[in-house]
């Protein structure tokens, strides 16, 4: 008798850096709220109610929102993909969350695999939020020449990368049920605390193209 088999041939638990640039002046084009930065500390103030309201901003990513695009190459696997997020724009006056923005932010890596070949089959799976970075630099916008804000905004994953490989042997008959293994790899738990998204922040996504970006306005 004649089955197919598949065969775990490559397992690996990787990191994962999804990062995007997002100049403020897109922010204040999507929210409106008239966000300016000071290049001396980078403190960061917006109008609300027609008064001008110091804030900090937050990234928030969701493990559920992760896509992969993954190709292999023999002895190689390139992986791509891009998870969803929100930055959240938050009061310092009442700690209150002001806005939040829904982006993408993509990665790209390399993994060496020799045993991998373009017709195995691979899955991946995200087991754990590293946790979040967001920073505020100055950069040089290539169309105008000018100084602005920008915000670089990371978040780190890890994933449980699985290459399995379709195999044909010869059985015996049996009536003893199959056998099923637990998986060889096993990714660490981290003691860090990712912020979490707010309901809210990340419900318009369901109706849009992954990757979408949208906002939601809490004032």
């Amino acid at each position: 008798m004649f089955i197919n088999n598949d065969v775990v041939i490559f397992e690996e638990c990787v990191e994962k850096v999804a990062e995007a640039r997002i100049a403020v002046s897109a922010i204040n084009s999507i929210t409106g709220l008239d966000i300016t930065v000071n290049p001396l500390s980078s403190e960061a103030c917006a109008v609300i109610d027609g008064a001008e309201v110091p804030i900090e901003f937050e990234f928030c990513c969701s493990l559920g929102r992760v896509f992969f695009r993954p190709t292999l190459l023999v002895g190689r696997i390139v992986n791509c993909g891009w998870l969803n997020g929100a930055i959240l724009i938050r009061s310092l006056e009442t700690g209150n969350i002001v806005t939040c923005i829904n982006v993408a932010l993509p990665f790209q890596s390399e993994v060496a695999a020799p045993v991998v070949r373009p017709t195995d089959i691979i899955r991946e799976q995200a087991v754990e939020d590293e946790g979040s970075a967001l920073c505020i630099v100055f950069d040089t916008n290539t169309f105008t020449g000018l100084s602005e804000p920008v915000l670089i905004v990371k978040c780190i994953i890890l994933v449980l990368i699985t290459v399995i490989q379709g195999e044909s042997v010869v059985c015996p008959p049996t009536t003893q049920a199959p056998t099923t293994q637990p998986p060889t790899t096993c990714c660490p738990p981290t003691t860090m605390g990712p912020i979490s998204c707010p309901p809210d922040c990340l419900l318009s996504q369901d109706s849009q193209s992954p990757g979408a970006s949208s906002v939601k306005i809490c004032l």
